[in-house]
């Protein structure tokens, strides 16, 4: 069975791209996207992403990025490399792309409420309150509360045993 994609939301994707961001190596910028003919360009990439999809196949230059250094501190020397941050520019064609499979994706998947970090809506502040919600209400049936906080960015586990006074 073949996978169909919506042409409506390539089209707005496409309209929401920012303006004013790097050209990749396809020689297509997010301009020349948006106020050309959309309805036509949206039509056409569509075919092209559902072929990509269900042919199980990926364009090589979806794969291809331009690493671009862009200088850090501008009252620091442009010759240190400290003061140089590597940055990979990708093709429009496969940024569009990229962002039609998370919608796709998004439709099915439902995370955790349980989630804080990488989620829309969502930030430290509201997993503070929830814990200091749980603190105070353990407090207040006198219970034991115990918490486990996890960094996936260094991969640490801190486990604590919160007691009362």
């Amino acid at each position: 069975m073949d996978y169909n994609l919506n042409s409506e939301v390539i089209k707005e994707i496409i309209e929401n791209l920012p303006n004013g961001k790097s050209i990749g190596i396809g020689g297509v910028s997010y301009e020349m996207l948006k106020y050309s003919s959309n309805e036509l360009v949206s039509k056409y990439l569509k075919i092209f992403f559902e072929k990509l999809i269900n042919y199980q196949q990926m364009a090589y230059l979806f794969n291809v990025s331009i690493i671009k250094p862009l200088i850090k501190d501008t009252n620091k020397s442009k010759r240190e490399l400290n003061n140089l941050r590597p940055v990979a520019v990708s093709d429009a064609f496969a940024n569009i792309f990229e962002a039609v499979i998370l919608k796709e994706i998004e439709k099915g998947f439902m995370d955790s409420g349980k989630q804080f970090g990488f989620k829309k809506k969502s930030s430290c502040g509201h997993s503070i309150f929830d814990l200091k919600q749980a603190i105070r209400l353990s407090n207040l049936l006198k219970k034991r509360l115990y918490v486990c906080a996890i960094d996936k960015s260094n991969q640490s586990l801190v486990k604590n045993d919160i007691k009362k006074d």
